[in-house]
């Protein structure tokens, strides 16, 4: 029967330092060169390659070996930036990094900072063989933040995986309306709604009144960057040439026709 006791190591450096830890494997005493290998992958080929002869390889990759059987992990991760980032996490080959977790178990990817939030999705190495990214949604968190959630039972077990996690500044979402006035009174002319038409008589002007919703915005949730009619850019061009940059236009048809 082996014994589950891992025993003491040292590691005493030619300088007089020592570093304790504990021994996993063939137990006895050696001595080399100490060399380090940054590969994510591949440790197997890297201990039992040749040109390490007489060298002591230190990985430097936090994970070395498949991921434990009946794991249960969360992990929030959140931007620490202004102006409304969102968290974004590229995982698997396609991005460049490794992605292999077995058909039995899952990595879950809630959209916020808790497992209250809305799941984004569910992922392992069927469903997605090569990876995916995943991003917070300005619908649903404006905290920015991405919960993630590692579940493994004890049937199969991969190596797991590494990935590239980037606080993003996509932008922001917005709603735009429009209204028109016949002469600048009365109700909204726009007929339907923010696409239609306006019937006039020869002579008369309309104003168009650009009124968007901004719902993402620092001003309405306290999270997201700046956005308001103050802030934005407005540009307005009529078929016949005219143009106008605030959020209101005035337009008076030269001719009978449509424009």
């Amino acid at each position: 029967m082996l014994s589950t006791t891992a025993k003491t190591a040292y590691l005493v450096l030619q300088d007089g330092s020592v570093f304790k830890g504990k021994a996993v494997g063939k137990i006895g005493t050696t001595s080399g060169e100490i060399a380090f290998n940054t590969s994510m992958t591949g440790y197997q080929e890297v201990f039992t390659d040749s040109s390490y002869f007489g060298q002591i390889i230190v990985m430097t990759n936090s994970h070395i070996g498949n991921y434990g059987a009946n794991e249960n992990n969360t992990i929030t991760i959140c931007p620490n930036l202004p102006d409304g980032p969102k968290i974004i996490a590229s995982f698997g080959i396609n991005a460049g990094f490794s992605w292999n977790v077995a058909a039995d178990d899952f990595l879950t990817v809630y959209d916020g900072p808790t497992v209250a939030a809305p799941v984004l999705g569910v992922y392992n190495s069927t469903s997605h063989p090569n990876g995916f990214s995943v991003a917070a949604s300005f619908e649903n968190n404006p905290s920015g933040c991405l919960t993630f959630v590692f579940t493994s039972n004890a049937t199969t077990q991969g190596t797991g995986w590494a990935a590239n996690i980037s606080c993003g500044n996509p932008p922001q979402p917005f709603f735009p309306h429009i209204q028109a006035f016949v002469n600048g009174t009365g109700s909204n002319a726009l007929n339907p709604a923010d696409t239609g038409y306006v019937d006039v008589c020869f002579g008369d002007s309309i104003l168009f009144v650009s009124n968007p919703d901004f719902p993402y915005s620092f001003e309405t949730n306290g999270f997201g960057y700046s956005q308001s009619n103050a802030s934005v850019d407005f540009e307005w061009t009529a078929s016949n040439g005219e143009t106008g940059v605030s959020n209101q236009f005035w337009f008076t048809p030269p001719t009978r026709d449509g424009f």
